[in-house]
């Protein structure tokens, strides 16, 4: 892996949203499911703090999604990972993004 903080900075990044997302849940009520501080949480959600694989695990199970939802994409991933990230997403709003990812990957290539 080629940055490591950069790393840390996406599943910080990922752990935030999906807490956000479908939960809805404070910095705290997540803290306090995995036993950790609101500071910590805080420091996994910013990149600051590295985490241990059991409360990555735990945290996982807190916000009820799967370990790979929290793991940031490779490059060589592709657009089925895309895909993936964007299958709760409306028909509607699925299709532009997928249609602005094209065109962007067009422009690139000109």
């Amino acid at each position: 892996m080629a940055d490591v903080a950069e790393f840390y900075e996406q599943v910080g990044a990922r752990i935030a949203a999906a807490r956000r997302g479908k939960r809805k849940l404070t910095q705290q009520a997540l803290a306090s499911m995995v036993s950790l501080s609101r500071t910590s949480i805080a420091n996994i959600e910013k990149g600051r703090q590295n985490l241990l694989l059991h409360h990555f695990v735990d945290i996982a199970d807190a916000l009820q999604v799967e370990l790979s939802d929290l793991v940031p994409l490779r490059k060589q991933d592709g657009l089925e990972s895309v895909q993936k990230l964007l299958a709760d997403l409306p028909v509607e709003r699925r299709k532009w993004v997928m249609e602005a990812i094209a065109q962007r990957s067009t422009k690139g290539r000109k």
